[in-house]
């Protein structure tokens, strides 16, 4: 499964006070009190505390949860990096909104090059050569179709359009 990385700063504080604690166990002869290490450390107890809880928790973010042999510590970690719903809708809608002013403003082949050269719609982004193998022209014409079809899209009106989807 995968781990669960502690915070540096958790890591470090760990790393420090395991440190100071073997050097009172020499020191004293036997294992400090919290309290001890904290006045050494010049922190407070709790905080002693929850830096050793730190390091116990859950190493495997696939560990079962509880009695649920079903749910994982995973299942209840949010991923920030993923969109929620609202965002993968209001993305899809922004997504055939472009779709649409291109479709409106580009002929099939226009649209077609775009598509391939800067990977519009999910597609593999292609070099102007590739695309001309693909659609049977030159490496020239496939650059003249581009510009054609860019110069069509930097019309105000139509890249106004664009320009939410392009800055989502």
């Amino acid at each position: 499964g995968r781990t669960i990385r502690l915070p540096v700063h958790v890591s470090e504080a760990l790393t420090k006070l395991n440190g100071v604690q073997q050097r009172l166990t020499q020191e004293l002869g036997r294992e400090p009190t919290d309290e001890e290490v904290a006045d050494e450390l010049g922190l407070d107890v709790v905080r002693i505390r929850e830096t050793r809880l730190a390091s116990r928790l859950p190493s495997s973010i696939d560990q079962p949860m509880g009695d649920d042999e079903d749910a994982s510590v995973g299942d209840f970690v949010m991923d920030r990096t993923e969109p929620g719903p609202e965002g993968v809708t209001h993305e899809r809608m922004l997504r055939q909104e472009a779709e649409r002013t291109l479709e409106t403003v580009l002929n099939e082949r226009e649209k077609m090059v775009l598509e391939m050269r800067y990977g519009l719609g999910d597609r593999e982004v292609f070099a102007l050569e590739k695309i001309g193998e693909k659609l049977n022209l030159t490496r020239e014409r496939v650059r003249q179709i581009e510009a054609q079809a860019l110069r069509k899209l930097r019309d105000p009106e139509i890249s106004r359009k664009l320009r939410e989807y392009l800055t989502a």
